[in-house]
Formats: C-alpha cells, structure tokens, sequence
C-alpha cells in the first residue's frame, strides 16, 4: 500500500536559470497505463487513454526532486536577474529540442494563442483545424478555469505561454499526456499523444492543472493533485462515463479510505468528490487557488484553508476528523442541509454510467476516520446514527 505523501526530500532553493542543463524528465519504459494511469474523463471506454503525471511524478520525488524551484517563492523571485517580460516568446515557425519521458525530440511551433505555443513534433502531422481547436478552446474554456481554480502559470522561462508539445507516444489509447515535474525548472510544458487527438481539450485541462499544481507545491500528495486534476476536467466539460466511473467505484466502496493511496479507480473519485466538497463549502475557485498555494500537504493543508475562509464559506468543521466526517455524510445524505450535501454535484440514489451516485456505505464516516485516526464529528455521527436505524 502506497500512503499519498510525497515528502520533502530536497530543500527547494533558488536555481541559476543559466546552470540548469540536465533535465529529469523521467522514464516511461515501464509504465503500465492500466494498472500506472490515470484514465482521462471523456475517453472511450473501449480504447481508454491515460495520464502518465503521476507515475512520472514518484520517479522525479525518488530521484529526489531533481532541479526543483519553487517559483512564486520570494526566493526565487529575487533570484530572478529581472521581471516577467515575455522576450523568449514563441513565434510560429520557432523550432526547439525539447526533452520529454521519451528522449529528447525536435519540435516546430505551429500554433500561437494568447497565452500558448503549439509545438508538434517534426514528421508529425496534425490538421489545422485540429491545432485551431485546440487553441481556441484552451483561451476561451482551459486557460480561464484552471487558473481560476489553481492559480496563474509560472514563467521560469520568461516567454509568457505555457508549452503545448504533441509528440508521437504509444500509438492509440494507452498513454495519453504528461507533465512533467523534471521539466518544470527550465519550461511550462504539457505533453499529448499525437494519435490521441480526439481526446486532446480533455488531456490538456487535466495536465495544464497539474503544471500550475506542482508550481506553487511539489509536495502535495497524489490523493490531492490527482483530485484536482479530474476536478479540472469535470469544471470544464461537465459529467462523462468515466467521471462518473472514478466517483461511483469509490461511492460502491465509500469504505475505502480517501488519504490512502493505492492507484486505483476509487482512488480517483474518491479524491474528485473531496475537492468538489471544498470547493462548494469553502468558497468555490478562490478556496481551491487557496488550498493550491498552500505548501502544507494533504490534511494540514485543508484544516489551514478552514482556519481562513473565503467569501461564501460554511462552517464543515475545524479538524480533518470533522471535515471527513461531514463530507462522508454529504456523500451519503446529499442534503440541501448546510455541510450535509453538494450543491455542485447532483448524486443520484443509483450508480450508473451518466450520474454520480450517493456513497452506499452507511457508516463511512467510522471507518474511514477510524484507518485515519481520528474521531468522527458528534452531530455527523447522529446524522448516520438515524440512517443506519
């Protein structure tokens, strides 16, 4: 069993942007996107696509966070030579050597938006109208909700636009996208296969929120990014069959730990539905921004965010215990009763393949705090009381 933590095991100082020459960029050899990945929403189920984030992300903190910076830490900033003015941008036309999990690879920038550069691997042919989606879609609908939710990019190297490389990775299916956490110290770049197109706005919230995740804390642990990150997804498309797969495996095994971590499909939605609950509870985007910018990881990070609430926040207690608890009961309940229920979610009484379901473990809140050592709230637990009679 893997705990969700991804302790410090280097000290983050500033990093000479002139120094860095080697790139961790992590190894995908052996992954197995099946037992490995992250399915992405909105992916066929017959030919399903994954996120290779998080098995690049436990090579990089093993390796032991080569070439991290934190780069909205006042350290870093004051090792800058000078402010943020965009002079490295990208022009259509630009090529580079990019690193990727797979070897370096020569690029050509086909695509420029506002806040993106669009490189497609050389001998990779990707239709403009397809580059002209994705564009458009990542300015008017990805850009504007993820930074809502996580926070404006970083800018390490000071070219105002986040990297949108499309290389060749696996053929179909299988591997979808990345992000890299080795890359990070020298570009913002997200990855998408080149013969997952079909799937490319899905791949790019999701990935775009581990970039800005893993740019203010490094740290946090998987149960939370990797929450975040179908979150990303759900608040830019809406419900799928495989949203709805994540959170209603968890929900038909809502005994199951939420701070445990063990890749599994209940893992996911178990993580989804828990940043759902902050969100609607503690102030939306701007509590979620909150909780992002916290370098405190997992609990302590959300009883930190309780301790400082913003507009629009309920009370859902003050200790994890009683922060679970009343989540638990929401996932049962789903009342219109204050911490009781969402209000961002419609669960439904059944599981199936277009609703989110209600938790179908009564008692939940017990055993879930009882694996995590803690106690259950008192008026959460009268609430469960009443069901289980």
């Amino acid at each position: 069993m893997l705990v969700a933590s991804l302790s410090p095991m280097a000290l983050a100082v500033p990093v000479d942007e002139d120094a860095v020459s080697e790139f961790i960029a992590g190894d995908l050899d052996e992954f197995d996107s099946t037992l490995e990945g992250n399915q992405y929403m909105f992916t066929n189920n017959d030919e399903p696509v994954f996120s290779a984030t998080s098995y690049l992300k436990k090579q990089w903190v093993e390796a032991g966070y080569p070439n991290l910076i934190l780069p909205f830490s006042q350290s870093y900033s004051n090792s800058r030579s000078s402010a943020r003015n965009c002079t490295n941008a990208w022009s259509q036309g630009d090529t580079d050597t990019i690193p990727t999990a797979s070897g370096t690879v020569d690029a050509t920038v086909q695509k420029i938006s506002t806040n993106s550069a669009i490189f497609v691997q050389d001998g990779q042919v990707i239709p403009a109208t397809t580059l002209n989606d994705i564009a458009s879609t990542f300015e008017t609908t990805i850009f504007p909700t993820d930074t809502t939710y996580f926070g404006t990019p970083p800018d390490v190297d000071n070219n105002c636009q986040v990297e949108i490389v499309i290389i060749a990775m696996d053929g179909a299916g299988g591997v979808g996208g990345y992000f890299s956490p080795g890359v990070a110290s020298s570009r913002e770049s997200v990855f998408i296969d080149a013969d997952d197109m079909d799937w490319r706005n899905t791949i790019l919230s999701h990935e775009l929120e581990h970039l800005l995740h893993n740019a203010r804390d490094p740290y946090e642990h998987l149960w939370i990014d990797e929450g975040a990150a179908d979150m990303a997804a759900y608040l830019c498309f809406g419900v799928t069959s495989t949203l709805t797969g994540h959170a209603n495996e968890w929900a038909a095994n809502s005994n199951l730990s939420v701070r445990w971590w063990n890749q599994r499909t209940a893992d996911y939605g178990a993580g989804f539905m828990f940043m759902m609950y902050l969100a609607d509870k503690l102030g939306g985007g701007a509590a979620i921004a909150s909780l992002v910018a916290d370098t405190a990881t997992g609990g302590a990070g959300i009883v930190n965010l309780v301790a400082n609430p913003q507009p629009g926040s309920i009370s859902i207690g003050t200790t994890m215990s009683e922060i679970f608890a009343n989540f638990s009961v929401a996932v049962t309940l789903d009342s219109a009763q204050g911490a009781f229920g969402f209000s961002n979610l419609d669960l439904a009484s059944s599981c199936t393949p277009s609703q989110v379901c209600k938790g179908l473990t009564i008692g939940l809140a017990v055993l879930n705090l009882s694996k995590d050592g803690g106690c259950a709230h008192t008026s959460s637990l009268k609430v469960l009381e009443h069901l289980s009679t």
